[in-house]
């Protein structure tokens, strides 16, 4: 089932350099997009500069995608002003066991999971 990962940038006012780097990303992305077959990139996306989605074609090769992403915005050095977010279509978390809710839920990467507390 596609899975869509939707990166949020977040640009001071004072730091137009920091501008130039993410269309730099942005671009980047779109070359590795079009060289793998689990995700896509669509060209409407390029000139974005908050709000981007990128397609995984398959929820099996998610993480992949993810450290790939990650590694790109690592490269290209605006970690500090993107924020990925994971959406399912089904609003079940990747991790899940297939039991959630409908509707498109977002997931916010890097957030620790609650597990219950057992003695």
């Amino acid at each position: 089932m596609p899975r869509q990962i939707v990166m949020e940038v977040h640009i001071g006012s004072n730091e137009p350099t920091l501008l130039h780097r993410v269309l730099n990303f942005n671009e980047a992305l779109l070359a590795v997009a079009q060289g793998d077959d689990s995700m896509s990139f669509p060209l409407d996306q390029i000139d974005k500069t908050s709000g981007q989605r990128i397609d995984v074609k398959s929820g099996r090769r998610l993480r992949r995608v993810l450290a790939r992403v990650e590694e790109l915005i690592e490269e290209h050095g605006p970690s500090e002003i993107i924020r990925l977010t994971v959406v399912t279509p089904s609003g079940r978390r990747p991790e899940s066991n297939g039991v959630g809710s409908a509707g498109d839920q977002p997931r916010r990467l890097g957030q620790a999971k609650r597990r219950p507390n057992t003695v």
